[in-house]
């Protein structure tokens, strides 16, 4: 059974204790400009059959990307506007974001 881990700006997957791929969410930034350490407050990431999800937001959730990445090829497949997305997974091949939209 797969392990997510989110450390600083690595989202690392382990199977049986070992490290079988790392992704640096900081290379969102060449499609969007908050994926930095000092920009980011909030990560989450999914991983299921070679395809990791990964959301990440910002200003308490008003600004976000969503990205899935192809773990085997290491390449970003996919990505949308994740502002409020809370929770992603892959059904298939089908992304299916949660969103918790709140502003005042």
């Amino acid at each position: 059974m797969e392990k997510l881990e989110i450390k600083d700006n690595f989202i690392n997957i382990y199977e049986n204790d070992e490290l079988i791929y790392s992704f640096d969410w900081e290379r969102l930034s060449e499609i969007w400009d908050y994926a930095t350490l000092d920009d980011v407050e909030e990560i989450s990431a999914d991983y299921v059959e070679g395809l990791m999800s990964v959301i990440l937001t910002t200003a308490e959730g008003q600004g976000g990307i969503v990205a899935v990445v192809d773990t085997a090829n290491d390449e970003i497949i996919h990505y949308h506007d994740g502002s409020f997305a809370v929770k992603t997974m892959m059904a298939g091949d089908r992304l299916i974001t949660l969103y918790h939209a709140m502003c005042y």
